[in-house]
Formats: structure tokens, C-alpha cells, sequence
């Protein structure tokens, strides 16, 4: 059992126990199903609270725990962009020196009203990045739900000093930008309700799914590339067109 799912099972009024919430939240969510427009609409179908207990280990140690409380029926979080802080800014120096390649990271969601839980991380990373400007390195541990949306649990840490500066979860759509609150948990509530993956070869699976959401979101960034170049190149002869016939209009007047 992670450590934190003990703290979080006693927030939740559900009488499952731990072994409810452990079918729930240890198999990866099978294919999801698209949020339909139902429950997109309906504020009571979408969960006013969601309990995330996170767990971050490096090297098989656990350096972090934490159990966090959202109030996502609030306005500001529907109409912001979702996004959980399990950890923000004053973060902590792990034991010894970290390799991003070797964190695991478990993010639970919890229903507390229904008990029902879904697993939102890809458990290893499925990339990590350094930003040159500031030194940092960023894991990323990205789940894709239905709707071309995925959830992105992401550790940005310090590997020099060991020193651990965020954990957060949001929601990215298929294009990499955020998506609102009321998006990210209808999308999330419909992986809570849906089937379950057996372990054997769940890993494999969610990480192809990423790789086709990786691929489909560079192909329309090329697209959209090629697009905006044809369009410049278009106002461009548009431009030189006018700029010509302002010529030859001189020449004749």
C-alpha cells in the first residue's frame, strides 16, 4: 500500500476499505471512453471535492507523501485551467543525488463521495526534459484519458542537489495547452466510472497511447506550421500585387 492512500482512505465516507480503493487505483483506467455532452453539462455529475494522494519514490525509497484536498466544485477552479499542487516552491532536498530516470511517481484521485479513485500518473517517466535556462529537469509522468485529453503529472527537481522544486497534475489537450477545470474533470470522471486494465501489459499499453498522442500532437503542430506559412506567403503576394499596381497606376498617371 502507498503511504499516502492510508491517510486518504480515512478522508473519503466510502466503507470499501483499502481493498475497494486498491481495485480502483491500481490497475491502469482501460481505454476511455469520450465524456459525453451529458456529463459535461450537468454540475452534479462532476466530483465537488478530489483527494489526491501522491507518492514519489526514488531508487525503490520514498522521498515524498502527501495527501492533498481540492475543492473543484469552486468557480476558480472550473473556469481555470485544472491543475493540482502537491507541492509548489518550497520543496525539499532528497537524501542523495536524484536521477529523474529513476523517480516513480503515484498519483491517486480520489472521489470522496462515492470512493471511487483512479491512478493519473504513467507510474515511470515517459520523458524528462531539462531547462537549459534554469538548470532544472522536469519528469513527466503523462496518462492519456479519452476526449484527446491526458493528464500530466510532472517533478521538476534539481538532480545536481538533490533537491525536489515541484510535483503538479494538470490536464493537456491534444495540441499541448491546458484545459479548463470543468473539461479536466469531466474527462477525469469518466475514466473513474470506466473499465479497468489488468495488470499484465498495462504499462505497455498506456505508454503506446502516449506515444499516438505525442505523434498526433506533432503532426498538427507541423499542419498548423505549414498553414500559417502558406497563409504569410499569401498576404505576401497579396502585398506585393497591390504594391505593383500602385506602381504601374504612377506610371500612367
Amino acid at each position: 500500500m502507498w503511504p499516502s492512500v492510508r491517510d486518504a482512505a480515512c478522508c473519503t465516507g466510502d466503507g470499501g476499505g483499502h481493498r475497494a480503493l486498491f481495485a480502483d487505483a491500481f490497475p491502469f483506467p482501460a481505454a476511455p471512453p469520450e465524456p459525453t455532452s451529458c456529463s459535461v453539462s450537468v454540475p452534479g455529475s462532476l466530483p465537488a471535492r478530489l483527494i489526491s494522494a501522491v507518492d514519489l519514490h526514488h531508487g525503490g525509497a520514498c522521498i515524498m507523501s502527501r495527501v492533498v484536498d481540492t475543492d473543484t466544485a469552486s468557480d476558480w477552479f472550473l473556469g481555470s485551467p485544472f491543475r493540482v499542487d502537491a507541492l509548489v516552491q518550497e520543496g525539499f532536498s532528497a537524501p542523495s543525488a536524484i536521477t529523474p530516470a529513476d523517480l516513480t511517481l503515484s498519483w491517486i484521485l480520489i472521489d470522496p463521495a462515492t470512493g471511487r479513485a483512479m491512478n493519473a500518473s504513467s507510474r515511470r517517466p515517459v520523458s524528462v526534459d531539462r531547462k537549459w535556462l534554469t538548470g532544472d529537469t522536469v519528469a513527466r509522468f503523462t496518462f492519456v484519458l479519452g476526449g484527446g485529453v491526458a493528464l500530466e503529472a510532472a517533478v521538476t527537481c534539481d538532480e545536481r542537489y538533490g533537491h525536489v522544486r515541484e510535483v503538479s497534475l494538470r490536464v493537456e489537450d491534444g495540441d499541448g495547452g491546458g484545459v479548463s477545470g470543468r473539461d479536466g474533470l469531466a474527462a477525469v470522471a469518466a475514466a473513474m466510472g470506466g473499465a479497468r486494465r489488468g495488470h499484465r501489459g498495462a504499462e505497455g499499453a498506456a505508454r503506446r497511447r502516449y506515444e499516438e498522442f505525442v505523434k498526433g500532437k506533432r503532426a498538427r503542430k507541423e499542419w498548423k506550421a505549414r498553414r500559417e506559412g502558406i497563409l504569410d506567403l499569401c498576404c505576401s503576394g497579396v502585398g506585393a500585387a497591390a504594391f505593383l499596381s500602385f506602381l504601374v497606376m504612377l506610371t500612367f498617371w
